[in-house]
């Protein structure tokens, strides 16, 4: 019953509400897992992220699909392209495996990045970007 309350009400057992914490006023940037428009928007949806937060990610899943993994780093190089990513920033890579297996990482940003090379992976079409994706 529990899991029930938690997962369809979105009310803990007295009544009250998921407390989600603000993770945006600890970090700049994050990449979320590729897995599906959907499942993007409910994740950011869970974690109160903006439509400015799910880009990278959807993104990266219109231009590559589920890369798994490395869809994450087309994230990041996604951010870099668009000179998102200052000096002194932290970016959170989330990973998601089957399960109720999860990992992430913190990258700190030592240095201003000067744009992307000309064969970085969003070179040819960042200027596109972000699409109305729905």
């Amino acid at each position: 019953m529990s899991l029930f309350k938690l997962r369809i009400l979105k009310k803990d057992s007295k009544g009250k509400g998921i407390y989600v914490p603000n993770f945006m006023s600890v970090i700049q940037h994050i990449c979320l897992p590729c897995t599906g428009m959907s499942v993007i928007r409910e994740t950011g949806k869970a974690l109160r992220l903006s439509e400015r937060d799910i880009e990278p990610a959807l993104a990266t899943m219109h231009r590559f699909g589920n890369q798994s993994s490395s869809s994450l780093w087309y994230e990041l190089a996604y951010l870099e392209a668009k000179q998102r990513v200052k000096k002194g920033d932290t970016v959170w890579l989330l990973g998601m495996g089957s399960g109720p297996k999860c990992t992430s990482v913190l990258l700190k940003s030592v240095t201003p990045l000067s744009g992307e090379p000309n064969n970085a992976p969003w070179a040819d079409c960042i200027q596109h970007y972000p699409l109305l994706i729905h």
